[in-house]
């Protein structure tokens, strides 16, 4: 993970996870065990997180957009995938944004390639030995919806995979993410650097946007 900013934690799923709080519990009405117990070890993850900047237990709920609502002062991204749940958390001011996403590590069905990757990430993948290609995809996947999540806040727009180029490095398990329009604040061509890594049979991609320095 990037910087000493940033607390992180992780949460099994399971049917008895910490209670939500009210706020919270309004959002899962109506759920099914599954979605709950989704939720609520996501919010459980985030309030570790919380806890470790020193923070005590903050409501987190679910607005319209189904996006977590963070406490003022706070920004974070949850995701959950194979079982269990992670976070990111950080005070607001030098840290923008936040995002990440874990997928299983199993290859994207060939179907989606041509959804998901562009001409430029397909030709990168033709390059990659075959047995490699399906997983690779995937972490172009997960790439994507991690740079999505860390920007959503600030464009509040829904993006088609096409709006995100990802450059793939495996040396230093890190990615670069470049807009492809113009969105929110930020101008066609705009690039950010994320992390990646294959953990426990999961794909988990990260990323934090920290302002820049005015000269």
């Amino acid at each position: 993970m990037s910087g000493h900013n940033v607390a992180v934690a992780v949460q099994e799923i399971v049917a008895q996870s910490e209670p939500l709080m009210a706020e919270e519990r309004r959002a899962m009405t109506n759920a099914v065990p599954a979605r709950l117990a989704e939720f609520a070890a996501g919010r459980s993850a985030a309030r570790s997180a919380i806890r470790k900047l020193g923070l005590i237990d903050l409501a987190i709920p679910m607005g319209p957009d189904r996006a977590p609502v963070w406490p003022l002062g706070l920004l974070g991204s949850i995701s959950h995938s194979k079982g269990v749940c992670a976070a990111l958390v950080a005070r607001t001011g030098p840290i923008t944004g936040l995002g990440v996403d874990l997928e299983i590590a199993t290859p994207l069905s060939v179907d989606l390639w041509a959804e998901v990757c562009s001409d430029t990430e397909l030709l990168f993948l033709n390059h990659l030995p075959a047995s490699s290609r399906g997983q690779i995809a995937k972490l172009i996947f997960a790439a994507k919806e991690c740079c999505y999540k860390c920007i959503y806040p600030q464009i509040q727009t829904v993006l088609g995979f096409s709006a995100v180029e990802i450059l793939i490095d495996q040396t230093t398990k890190t990615f670069r993410a470049t807009l492809t329009q113009h969105v929110g604040p930020f101008e066609s061509g705009t690039c950010w650097q994320g992390r990646f890594d294959f953990h426990g049979g999961l794909i988990v991609a990260t990323m934090v946007l920290r302002k820049r320095l005015e000269l």
